[in-house]
């Protein structure tokens, strides 16, 4: 009886819609191991006596039944999107597609991106004797093809004149911009159902630990947190364009950079991307499995670039799912497959240019760094991850050693934003770990070289200046958090306004910071602020969250100060009540909130 169990009885399915009350479901299981749903029955009347052995033997045959049918069905997508026989003219035109997905994506119209995206799959799998989709007329494909030109052009014109307060990537000047993304739009009909998806790339930091876990109770305070491997990947479309002349990169200096003949697995990662950006991270992961899957078919070495990002990514949002185990394994698989490469790779130089003493000379040193630097790099960001998933197991020193070894493989050109995050998420262990002192310095190394980067008003910015403000409060240096508290909540209204739960959270913070200087009223004016935001976000179905316990918590500290009883009375009951419904009656957090009640009335 789903009415009876604490794991459905207050999801939607048994209180509205089909009103659920009998539910039995088996495991869809993926060749791989993965737990992709389940083939399940459900029914309005509770049923005690559950499924016969029979009835269970049966449910599973199904659930085995549906997973080789989708196993086929993804062979049969991942064969099409790898085949071999596509013409260079459809495999350039679904090139130039993602190109101009990935431009409109770095300027923040993920829709357009999406539609350009689609097309280019389409592309790929069009198969003129079997009929599919429509192929593109040539006047499509050579305007296209124009319009790619143009982006290149302006992205590479406008080096020079980069205004000094832009901190995004690959800037073009406002009106040429414009000008372009409208010639780009112009290639679909309009849509009319795109107004909630949320359109923005936000430009930052990527690989900063998370400290907003959900669990029960408590609220969803932000956006999902950024995916380590980020960026879109781009093709390399120097030939289509006639520009290969003019740039004599080797692909290896291009970073998230693929060949033509690897633009559907590109495609379909960029895709799971935006997905993840709309908040669908079930539908972005079935795109980097997808994406996995295709890459394996074409690449078969040990390394490769998307496979390597899509697990990454997968395992990110296994962690965001609650799966810190599953998350871990895959990274560490990947990890091992990377080093296995990376020394592959050396040996190749030692055999082919190595003296008797095993010795290479110098300038064959200096192309193995340039031909390992994108395993490097992306071997880095995956051992980040790797501390990421330490630290939300509470295994702090083993993620803060794994921070260090993640430094070794960041060269000149990876310093930037890849060690600002590893300053942050350092000194979030060190807080963990009651090394404040530590975490101040480390705080300060982030805040320093980030504001360098994204800019001094930049969101991430405003969560380093929070976390400070905590860490400098727990070392009773009061004066000095408030300073940057202020400046927390300066930035965070500026980007989220000031009914924002991450605002509700800093004037709390400054709420605490005032009664520890007894100065009680201001802390009363900060306290109830953030429960009235936190009330305005308040889910009736969920009922009170933790962060609002806290605060009625604070403010009958604060009332009880200034002799208040009624008030103090109050919101210590609201709190108790809490407390009692989510840790149960005879918990000790509740004694001691009694206590306080018993106190105050006496």
């Amino acid at each position: 009886d789903a009415k009876l169990d604490d794991r459905f009885k207050d999801g939607e399915l048994v209180n509205e819609g089909p009103k659920t009350r009998f539910y039995a479901g088996a495991a869809l299981v993926s060749p791989e191991g993965e737990r992709l749903g389940a083939f399940c029955l459900n029914g309005t009347e509770p049923r005690s006596e559950g499924l016969s052995q029979q009835e269970r033997e049966q449910l599973q045959k199904y659930a085995e039944k549906t997973m080789d049918l989708m196993v086929q069905r993804r062979k049969r997508l991942r064969d099409k999107l790898s085949a071999d026989n596509v013409t260079n003219e459809l495999r350039q035109h679904a090139a130039v597609a993602t190109s101009l997905g990935d431009f409109m994506y770095q300027q923040g119209d993920l829709v357009t991106a999406m539609r350009l995206y689609q097309e280019s799959v389409q592309t790929i799998m069009f198969v003129e004797e079997q009929g599919q989709g429509a192929k593109p007329p040539a006047e499509r494909q050579e305007a296209m093809v124009q319009l790619v030109t143009l982006f290149s052009t302006a992205a590479a014109s406008a080096v020079a004149v980069v205004p000094s307060d832009y901190h995004g990537t690959s800037y073009i000047p406002e009106k040429t911009k414009k000008d372009l993304m409208d010639r780009v739009k112009a290639l679909y009909e309009p849509l009319d159902d795109t107004s909630e998806r949320n359109n923005t790339v936000v430009d930052g930091i990527d690989g900063l630990f998370y400290l907003r876990p959900k669990i029960k109770g408590t609220s969803e305070l932000r956006l999902l947190p950024g995916l380590v491997f980020s960026p879109v990947f781009q093709i390399d479309v120097r030939k289509v364009l006639q520009q290969h002349n003019e740039d004599k990169r080797r692909i290896e200096e291009l970073d998230f950079t693929v060949p033509i003949e690897e633009c559907s697995k590109a495609t379909l990662f960029n895709m799971g991307q935006i997905q993840y950006h709309w908040q669908n991270q079930e539908t972005a992961m079935q795109f980097f499995h997808l994406a996995a899957s295709v890459s394996h078919k074409l690449s078969p070495l040990f390394f490769d670039p998307i496979d390597i990002s899509c697990i990454n990514n997968m395992a990110q949002i296994h962690l965001q799912f609650g799966q810190p185990d599953d998350a871990l394994k895959m990274l560490k698989e990947t990890l091992d497959r990377g080093n296995r490469t990376l020394a592959a790779m050396y040996r190749l130089t030692e055999t082919e240019h190595g003296d008797e003493n095993h010795e290479i000379p110098l300038q064959y040193e200096e192309k193995d760094c340039l031909r390992t630097r994108r395993l490097r790099k992306k071997m880095a960001l995956t051992i980040l991850n790797i501390a990421h998933v330490q630290f939300n197991k509470c295994d702090y020193d083993d993620s803060l050693k794994s921070l260090g070894n993640a430094v070794p493989l960041l060269d000149k050109k990876m310093t930037g934003k890849k060690l600002a995050a590893i300053w942050y998420n350092s000194s979030l262990i060190f807080h963990r770990q009651n090394k404040l002192p530590e975490s101040i310095e480390y705080l300060d190394k982030f805040i320093q070289q980030a504001s360098g980067l994204i800019g001094p008003d930049h969101l991430q910015i405003g969560d380093g200046w929070h976390e400070k403000a905590l860490v400098l409060f727990e070392m009773g240096r009061m004066e000095e958090a408030m300073t940057s508290i202020d400046k927390a909540i300066l930035i965070r209204n500026l980007h989220l306004g000031e009914i924002s739960s991450c605002s509700a959270e800093s004037l709390e913070l400054k709420g605490k910071l005032f009664m520890e200087q007894q100065n009680y009223k201001e802390a009363l004016v900060c306290l109830n602020k953030s429960l009235e935001i936190e009330r305005c976000q308040q889910n009736p179905k969920q009922g009170m969250t933790l962060e609002l316990a806290q605060t009625l918590m604070d403010l009958g500290r604060a009332y009880n100060a200034l002799g208040n009883a009624t008030e103090a009375l109050s919101s210590y009951e609201q709190a108790l009540e809490w407390a009692q419904h989510f840790f149960g009656p005879d918990h000790a957090i509740c004694a001691r909130i009694s206590g306080i009640i018993t106190g105050i009335h006496q």
